[in-house]
């Protein structure tokens, strides 16, 4: 496989390394000679400073056998997808859109598509249907979070070893541990340490028995603060008008204030900044279950999140475009956040990959989770020949969700769950 892609933004340069660090031989084009600096010199990606809808640059891309159009401009991404679909049938297409309206049409030209926003919207409704968690990913039927460990946290100072009861009747697994910024492979010695990052899987149905057994309270998110204003939030606002919720915008710009008004009856919308702590706290700050800081600037929303953290709010999460930030949230005290260039790429690799990988998703920086199905001859899981530092955490078979050992029999057909360290 050879990858063109066309848009050299936070998707598509996050994108071509991702890739690039699997020798897949990548293009880079964009007609902005800036954006290309950062990763014209990284193994494996060729740049082109040019425009693909002219024939001196198509002449460079002709050999290539996908194209991914990852620019932030939804009607571009749909030119050039039909543009190079008509100029070469053969060619494999997945673009970006961002525009919920672009979804049926994509579906009725029978394109591949992710739609960013609405991904990204929905790993923030993850988050609040599991408000301990800061960070939320489905995969199949499995569900995985990662739970940072503080003193009252029921898992901080238990033996692995004492949960191997509930794993025989829940099916989970600690797949992961970050521990002071690197990560360790879960034994039945391993023990949980304050500060710890866990990363835990179960199958989705017994998930509510789970938690209840492993002795984390019953939580609901009643009420929710929304702090800033984007694409995000917008389109977020439409997916909670059925959620009997109580949802308070905060925002210092009047049109925008009476654009979500009267957009979004249910929501109690008050013009004042977002830094505003008198207002915020008058407001029930304190007493609300999640607070989103949601404006399209990064350092907006950090500084936003860290203000009303130092005024007691419960829990805080906000939106990132830059994953240069990540390793700072893990330590500032915010509690949850989503990246939006992650949450695409994931969904892209898995359209790429076809039948080969079913979903992927990316935990952290370096490691995957991927699904795939076995097409092999019956093997044991001691002798399943796998990739470098990939460990099987799941099988699927005939319905049920199965953590095999290392004599379990691997069979035709089998949908396995693989753990990936790149």
């Amino acid at each position: 496989m050879k990858v063109c892609i066309v848009g050299a933004g936070d998707v598509g340069s996050f994108l071509a390394q991702k890739l690039a660090k699997e020798d897949i031989p990548i293009a880079v084009v964009d007609r902005d000679s800036v954006k290309l600096e950062g990763i014209a010199l990284k193994p494996n990606i060729l740049t082109f400073n040019c425009d693909i809808s002219r024939r001196e640059c198509l002449q460079h891309c002709g050999d290539y056998d996908t194209f991914l159009f990852l620019t932030d401009n939804d009607e571009l991404n749909l030119t050039l997808s039909l543009l190079i679909g008509k100029l070469w049938k053969e060619k494999d297409i997945v673009l970006r859109i961002s525009n919920p309206l672009y979804d049926e049409l994509c579906e009725a030209l029978n394109l591949k598509y992710i739609n960013i926003v609405e991904s990204t919207v929905s790993n923030i409704n993850a988050l609040l249907e599991y408000p301990f968690a800061s960070g939320v990913w489905q995969i199949g039927d499995i569900t995985i979070w990662s739970i940072r460990l503080d003193s009252s946290n029921p898992l901080t100072g238990k033996l692995l070893k004492d949960f191997s009861p509930l794993r025989e009747r829940f099916n989970f697994s600690v797949v992961l541990i970050r521990r002071k910024g690197d990560f360790i492979v879960p034994k039945g010695s391993t023990r949980l340490l304050e500060g710890d990052e866990v990363y835990l899987a179960t199958d989705k149905n017994h998930s509510a028995e789970l938690l209840k057994a492993l002795g984390f309270p019953p939580q609901r998110v009643r009420t929710v603060f929304v702090l800033g204003y984007s694409r995000y939030a917008d389109f977020w606002f439409e997916t909670l008008k059925d959620k009997n919720l109580t949802v308070k915008f905060f925002h210092p710009l009047s049109e925008v204030c009476t654009q979500v008004g009267e957009k979004y009856p249910f929501v109690e919308v008050y013009q004042t900044y977002e830094t505003d702590g008198e207002t915020l706290t008058a407001e029930g700050l304190t007493e609300a279950d999640y607070v989103w800081c949601l404006d399209e600037n990064d350092e907006k929303n950090i500084v936003t999140a860290m203000f009303v953290k130092s005024l007691s709010a419960q829990r805080v999460g906000v939106l990132l475009k830059h994953p240069q930030y990540e390793s700072f949230i893990s330590s500032s005290g915010i509690d949850a956040y989503v990246l939006p260039k992650k949450v695409a790429a994931a969904k892209i690799y898995s359209l790429l990959k076809g039948e080969e990988v079913l979903e992927v998703i990316e935990l952290a920086e370096g490691v995957d989770v991927y699904e795939k199905t076995y097409e092999g001859e019956t093997v044991r899981l001691a002798q399943l020949k796998l990739g470098e530092n990939e460990f099987v955490l799941f099988l699927k078979r005939d319905g049920r969700v199965i953590i095999p050992k290392g004599d379990t029999e691997i069979k035709r057909g089998d949908r396995l769950l693989v753990l990936r360290k790149i």
